[in-house]
């Protein structure tokens, strides 16, 4: 065991020898345009976990399209429209998110009905929305019966538990247990600095979603640090300049490695020399049993 311990070599910064592939400039441009396609597709999933918004004012057929087109995970809109447009989004493969609760001071029992009503018509996702003044006067008990009787009310539909205003960290906290218990399969929050944060605190399978986002730079700080989806209204615009990112992409360090490797594959290159015979003097030649010209023709009629 100790000969075999000696034997082994162990590899280190020293004496480990670098690997260096060449590559040809066409070789490079096919990767460069490799990367850029993984990179393209790489945006589209982070825009797949997005999810719209369909105002008053919008344009359904084009928030519908957009949708289709990004492969968002959802539509966020109230019964009204739900009621209205709704089956067309759910035909073309689209996810129906309802709102309801309104501004979230209504009954409990009026937001069991609208989760009941909104299952019939085949909404998806249910958003719904906690009263403020539940949760400014630590009313935490009333808040979880609220979040299992609309849980009760539509069994089959994914639930979603917003606030739409920021609190304390130590009461979304708590909120965020009261959702993971509740049985909701999102906790969502408005965008605010650290809210990532919270997944921290959710637990049985429940996510974190985070609403107002309408910056790329604040998108992709969300979707790399593991936020499950994203409500925004302008996942659009944000794709198109995304993708104007990558087109820029040149990977200049690579084609650097390019050139330097083919400048070095030419310098390696062995230099081809010319060949210099020795010049022999005539007597010489004779001497050493070389006939002349003139003495050829003798030869053969000699051997003829």
């Amino acid at each position: 065991m100790e000969q075999q311990t000696e034997n082994k070599q162990i590899l280190t910064k020293g004496n480990e020898e670098e690997k260096r592939v060449r590559i040809t400039t066409q070789e490079a441009i096919e990767y460069r345009e490799y990367k850029r396609q993984r990179k393209r597709a790489e945006i589209l999933s982070a825009i797949a976990n997005s999810e719209g918004i369909l105002n008053d004012f919008e344009d359904e057929k084009k928030v519908r399209e957009r949708a289709m087109r990004l492969r968002q995970a959802a539509v966020c809109m109230t019964p009204e429209r739900l009621q209205t447009i709704g089956g067309l989004y759910v035909e073309r493969g689209v996810a129906v998110d309802c709102l309801i609760g309104g501004n979230g001071e209504t009954l409990a029992k009026v937001k069991a009905y609208e989760a009941k009503r909104a299952a019939r018509m085949r909404a998806s996702e249910l958003t719904l929305m906690i009263s403020p003044y539940a949760v400014v006067n630590g009313r935490y008990d009333e808040i979880a019966k609220e979040i299992k009787l609309v849980k009760r009310a539509a069994p089959k539909v994914r639930l979603k538990v917003r606030v739409n205003r920021t609190y304390t960290p130590a009461v979304l906290s708590r909120l965020a247990r009261l959702c993971a218990e509740g049985g909701a399969a999102y906790f969502c929050v408005p965008y605010f600095e650290g809210c990532e944060r919270l997944r921290l605190e959710l637990k049985n399978g429940c996510k974190l979603q985070v609403v107002g986002v309408e910056d790329l730079s604040v998108f992709k700080k969300m979707h790399g640090a593991g936020v499950e989806r994203i409500l925004t209204t302008q996942a659009w615009d944000m794709y198109l300049e995304w993708m104007k990112e990558v087109e820029k992409i040149n990977f200049p360090e690579l084609m650097l490695k390019v050139e330097k490797t083919e400048i070095k594959a030419e310098a390696e290159k062995p230099a081809v020399t010319a060949l210099r015979l020795p010049i022999r003097e005539p007597q010489k030649m004779l001497a050493d049993g070389v006939r002349s010209a003139e003495n050829a023709p003798q030869v053969r009629n000699a051997e003829c």
